[in-house]
């Protein structure tokens, strides 16, 4: 919840706070308390509404869905230009879309990922991920060092260590703990392949003492032109 000023400086309001009230409209769906904190009861949808109790009509609602978990997904993250203590943030807050670039399936020993999980409904609509949620994530002591992780195993500060094809990583979505029997899963699982790789370099060459040609073209010397390549290590070989 934040406060937008004039300037468009926006400032967050620390909650629960007596300045606030909260309402949601569709208490068959789910039941909201003094700070904010929304429980879901069933599937279905209803406006949550926000007050500010010293200023009339001041009030702010916004559209909630109730739903179910469908499916889970594995996305990693790098961002090489941050240090390691920069990734250290609230353990539900994500990366925006322009600080870094999903990895995809190739990624590089020992530089440093951000692997989280994104959860969605049978509309392919992702749910908000709360610390009710239990997943749990298999990932390989041989393979990986794990730098943070959060309580709930949904979002991990990771390092490869070693150069290998087919990794897979599991995750299973396990509960959602709560005591409303409508929010009782199955265990939702899934799995991502990657490859580790190490970092593409050049491979040392001794100088290279080019002759002189005079006026002669590469065209005009033909197969007699020298010529020297570029050699390459690491990656996946494919240059």
């Amino acid at each position: 919840l934040y406060t937008y000023y004039k300037n468009e400086a926006k400032k967050e309001i620390s909650i629960p706070s007596e300045n606030y009230s909260w309402t949601f409209d569709q208490t068959e769906y789910a039941k909201i308390d003094n700070s904010g904190r929304l429980t879901a009861l069933k599937q279905g949808q209803g406006m949550i509404t926000v007050s500010d109790n010293r200023i009339a009509n001041n009030t702010i609602s916004s559209l909630v869905h109730v739903v179910q978990p469908d499916r889970v997904e594995i996305i990693i993250k790098e961002d090489n230009s941050k240090e390691l203590d920069d990734y250290k943030s609230d353990i539900y807050t994500l990366l925006e879309e322009d600080e870094a670039s999903e990895s995809g399936n190739a990624l590089v020993k020992d530089r440093y990922y951000e692997l989280y999980v994104r959860v969605y409904d049978s509309n392919h609509k992702e749910i908000l991920i709360t610390e009710q949620m239990s997943f749990s994530l298999t990932l390989d002591d041989a393979t990986w060092t794990v730098l943070e992780s959060n309580d709930n195993n949904s979002h991990h500060i990771v390092q490869p260590k070693t150069s290998k094809r087919g990794v897979k990583i599991n995750l299973v979505l396990e509960e959602i703990k709560t005591d409303v029997a409508e929010a009782k899963i199955n265990p939702i699982a899934a799995t991502k392949m990657v490859n580790i790789y190490d970092q593409v370099a050049i491979v040392d060459l001794p100088p290279i003492v080019l002759p002189y040609l005079g006026s002669a073209t590469v065209a005009q010397l033909g197969a007699n032109a020298p010529s020297w390549a570029l050699q390459a290590k690491g990656g996946s070989g494919s240059y």
